[in-house]
């Protein structure tokens, strides 16, 4: 099994037709600077380690200055991650976050897959909660029934509004996982933005030997 760096998942999620933060991969702080000029001044910057909570670790950064990009970079690059070397850093537009959800999901030995999706918080009135969703084996068609996903995304008591978007946005994952072979897949968060949009801000993608070296065809800018 291969676990892809963060910028490599988003790269199959824009591909595949998922919202992602504009970004730009960087190697060093001169390429930081650039990239927070080009990405309009303000950015979020993200050592790419695969480790666990990278905010606690200093690994997430917001900068607004190339000043600051520089320094932040010089630091994140030199000083690693979980006793872990760093090479590649992430730089990100920030996005303007509505509502936060987990999805997440996992394929069984027989290759049927199960998404799960919850809400960070719960509104007055939420429907009876769906726990999860079972979708494959590989070749079914259509891979997952849109009926359960529209029944999940009510279960998560979100505004209405934004429920047409997130059961595509579920949908596209979730097809994703399938065509990829994808062993385990979270978004975390997938958010909705101010603007109206179903946005992945994180992931966390495991992928078959044989398909993690299919190239994604894509950078993580989008």
């Amino acid at each position: 099994m291969a676990r892809l760096h963060e910028h490599q998942g988003k790269a199959l999620l824009g591909e595949a037709g998922v919202r992602i933060p504009r970004g730009i991969l960087v190697r060093s702080p001169q390429e930081a600077e650039q990239a927070l000029l080009d990405l309009g001044g303000r950015a979020i910057m993200k050592i790419q380690a695969l480790v666990e909570d990278l905010g606690a670790a200093g690994g997430v950064e917001m900068v607004s200055s190339p000043q600051a990009a520089v320094a932040t970079a010089r630091r994140m690059l030199a000083l690693g991650t979980h006793g872990i070397p760093v090479s590649e850093l992430l730089v990100e537009v920030p996005v303007n976050v509505v509502d936060e959800l987990h999805l997440s999901i996992t394929a069984g030995l027989d290759g049927v897959r199960t998404l799960r999706l919850a809400a960070s918080r719960k509104l007055p009135d939420t429907p009876a909660s769906v726990d999860s969703v079972r979708f494959g084996p590989p070749g079914a068609t259509p891979p997952i029934d849109l009926e359960a996903v529209a029944g999940i995304v009510r279960s998560t008591g979100l505004d209405p509004d934004f429920h047409g978007p997130l059961v595509e946005a579920v949908t596209r994952i979730a097809s994703l996982a399938e065509a990829r072979g994808a062993t385990d897949l979270e978004v975390d968060p997938l958010v909705t933005t101010v603007e109206g949009s179903v946005v992945a801000i994180d992931c966390r993608i495991t992928l078959q030997e044989s398909q993690a070296a299919r190239p994604s065809g894509r950078t993580a800018e989008r």
